[in-house]
């Protein structure tokens, strides 16, 4: 066993299992990995050592400089994700088991049940959590540089877009690959109508419904009804809201 220590942080971990991922590099970061299940996932080596920094700090928000040339174990693994989501992509919709097991296979963590329709696109799978019953129509994208949780029961419409990563607005630092990350979190229940865009650093609140076309800059309160660009709060969502099913 290596202990591997990062300010606060350690992990116990096994050395044989894992040697040449990310020991002494970034514990906390080795912690999130496992917890995402995706070293456990993966092949030996899947995570170069010189990936983590790059990805850790992602991860906490900082500004970090990872253009292709600059990066390329950050291309490999950009790479090896687009090639896992071309393989379910694929897939026929009736091939209902193998697109699941593909599925987990990209994700960091997947509930139980979950649908999405053909295509999907993700940057790197492994930062991407979502709960049971999870459903998303076709032509999501998911840009997960950063954390993009996703909770219970929540529903995505066709042709849309979950943004975590942001470049650099000076056209320099731009062409050098100067970009930073913020996380997203979308609660249990929601409700994202086609060909919404959320953008970095956005909460959606659980139970909240984001109109279609919308464009979420900012935090949208739980059980609220919300659109427009950029999208703003309407309303509450209450039980004046029940229909009653023929």
């Amino acid at each position: 066993m290596i202990l591997v220590c990062g300010g606060k942080d350690t992990a116990l971990v096994d050395k044989k299992q894992y040697s040449g991922y990310i020991f002494g590099i970034d514990a906390a970061f080795f912690r999130y990995l496992c917890a995402m299940k995706s070293i456990s996932t993966l092949s030996p080596g899947a995570i170069p050592a010189d990936a983590a920094p790059v990805l850790a700090a992602l991860r906490r928000g900082d500004w970090v400089m990872a253009g292709a040339k600059d990066s390329p174990s950050i291309s490999m693994l950009l790479g090896r994700c687009s090639q896992a989501c071309h393989r379910l992509n694929s897939m026929p919709p009736s091939a209902l088991a193998p697109r699941e097991q593909a599925l987990r296979s990209i994700l960091g963590r997947c509930g139980s049940a979950p649908v999405v329709h053909s295509p999907f696109r993700c940057d790197f799978g492994f930062n991407i959590s979502v709960g049971d019953n999870f459903m998303a129509n076709f032509g999501l994208s998911i840009l997960d540089e950063a954390e993009v949780s996703i909770g219970d029961n929540v529903m995505i419409g066709p042709n849309c877009s979950l943004i975590t990563i942001e470049h650099a607005l000076d056209p320099g630092q731009r062409r050098r690959g100067v970009m930073r990350a913020k996380p997203i979190s979308i609660g249990s229940d929601a409700w994202l109508a086609a060909s919404v865009t959320v953008l970095p650093g956005v909460t959606i609140g659980e139970g909240s419904v984001i109109g279609a076309g919308s464009l979420v800059v900012s935090d949208i309160p739980p059980r609220t009804l919300a659109y427009g660009s950029p999208c703003r709060p309407v309303r509450p969502i209450t039980s004046a809201d029940r229909v009653s099913p023929a």
